[in-house]
């Protein structure tokens, strides 16, 4: 038998909101504060990375910066031991 999962009650993450940023009224059982406040925290080392790295002739090149942005965050992730 599969083990169930307890279902948050509350939770303020972003990733748990709707198009509209209304709060879901269940927690997605998928959900993990934990992962993403671990996650977020990698977020202005990629940024940094991936704009330094985009900037083109004087501007920063929004195609290229996405790309290397989430290749960056995936890099961390790994690095740091957040994903296997």
């Amino acid at each position: 038998m599969k083990p169930v999962r307890s279902i948050l009650a509350y939770c303020s993450c972003q990733e748990i909101k709707d198009s509209k940023g209304n709060e879901y009224s269940r927690i997605p059982e998928w959900h993990n504060c934990d992962y993403i406040r671990k996650r977020n925290k990698l977020i202005p080392q990629a940024e940094e990375y991936a704009t330094a790295a985009a900037f083109i002739n004087g501007r920063v090149d929004s195609y290229k910066f996405s790309y290397i942005f989430s290749s960056q965050m995936d890099k961390l992730a790994y690095e740091t031991g957040l994903v296997a």
